[in-house]
């Protein structure tokens, strides 16, 4: 086994998760709160709740969810092949959400 390989491995994943993270978070409650308002509902604290509960949730549901996916994609791939799936899954939503976030902004 190469340790080298799966330390960057590891530190790429990691780096490309919270990287993803940060634009994921901002971007979906902007989204939800610009979608809020959209929809005829007046900017409040009730709106702000909501939008902040929905986040919550969640995040709540892929904590929950997130290592069980783990454990089940390192037993069935391994390391490096999970470890390359988040990298790989991390992009894809950031760039969807982007084109969404653009896409509501030019509206």
């Amino acid at each position: 086994m190469n340790y080298f390989s799966d330390y960057g491995i590891l530190v790429a994943g990691l780096v490309t998760f919270g990287l993803a993270q940060g634009i994921l978070s901002v971007s979906s409650i902007t989204n939800l709160r610009l979608s809020i308002m959209q929809n005829g509902i007046k900017e409040s604290m009730i709106s702000i709740s909501f939008v902040s509960m929905g986040y919550l949730t969640a995040t709540s549901v892929g904590a929950t969810i997130g290592p069980l996916m783990a454990g089940v994609l390192y037993q069935e791939f391994g390391f490096q092949n999970a470890t390359l799936f988040l990298i790989v899954g991390n992009l894809i939503l950031v760039h969807i959400f982007s084109n969404l976030h653009n896409r509501n902004n030019l509206k």
